[in-house]
């Protein structure tokens, strides 16, 4: 779609509309006419998302986060995810979570490309699962693929099918409440959101919370992988900047005989 709009822009201009069945969408490809339309008096002209059936059954009515009308309701679920989910110190506190799941994934590419024969290997079925376990475990205190779980095929649907993954928030929100006391549920993002369904529970509904979940998941796994499968493309397109980002690494972190953590990053500058 996106060559396709590009090569529309190179004969209509910058700024152009289409209609889309019933919606008429404005298509910018200029960063400068981006800037006119998405800051100052503008953007929230621009800030809704149109009403769909879709949204409205599987995403609460439309009151998920990313499909919310502009105003006090969508104002309040961003602040609940700058503060109670994507802070500083839930991120922190989530470390653990990441350093198990890229060890993981390191250990699998390891058995696979040692194993002799041509040692191709198809890296994005790899980086969907870790990716998936990742935002798995920080938002539910579970783990959807491994040799020990019989649902990956199932769940890798689900989440393909967003009808379906809007039922599966229900399970993991109830799963969560009655497993509070367990350990691998104490620090999860479900656990934290229904802590402060104690003190506000006429906002932290279970349908907020059941939203929040549904798109964590729909949007950070399927983006993420795609992002982290484009920057390894770049990298192998591209040996002289890969020369360069394996001797920083090894600079900084080989010597020691240890692994990157992700503290590594600030004295990193390739990557």
């Amino acid at each position: 779609m996106h060559r396709c709009l590009r090569d529309l822009s190179l004969n209509l201009g910058p700024v152009f509309s289409l209609k889309l069945g019933s919606c008429r969408a404005v298509v910018i490809t200029s960063a400068s006419a981006a800037e006119e339309f998405l800051t100052h008096e503008n953007d929230v002209v621009f800030a809704n998302r149109p009403i769909s059936t879709l949204f409205k059954i599987a995403g609460y009515n439309n009151t998920i986060v990313t499909v919310a009308p502009y105003g006090d309701h969508w104002r309040n679920l961003r602040r609940i995810c700058n503060a109670e989910i994507f802070s500083t110190v839930r991120l922190r506190e989530s470390l653990g979570i990441r350093r198990d799941e890229v060890r993981s994934l390191l250990r699998t590419i390891h058995a696979a490309t040692s194993k002799g024969g041509s040692n191709l290997l198809e890296l994005r079925p790899l980086l969907y699962r870790f990716t998936l376990n990742v935002v798995m475990r920080m938002v539910a205190g579970k783990r959807y693929y491994g040799e020990e779980n019989v649902d990956a095929k199932e769940v890798q649907e689900l989440i393909r099918e967003t009808f379906e993954l809007a039922g599966l928030t229900y399970g993991l929100v109830d799963e969560n409440r009655a497993n509070r006391g367990k350990n691998e549920f104490k620090n999860t993002m479900i656990t934290h959101l229904l802590t402060l369904q104690e003190s506000q529970p006429d906002y932290y509904t279970d349908e907020i919370i059941k939203g929040l979940v549904l798109v964590m998941l729909s949007a950070a796994a399927e983006t993420t992988t795609v992002t982290l499968e484009w920057a390894m493309a770049n990298l192998l397109n591209h040996p002289d900047v890969l020369a360069k980002v394996k001797t920083e690494l090894n600079n900084v972190v080989s010597k020691e005989g240890r692994l990157m953590e992700e503290s590594d990053r600030y004295a990193l500058h390739c990557c």
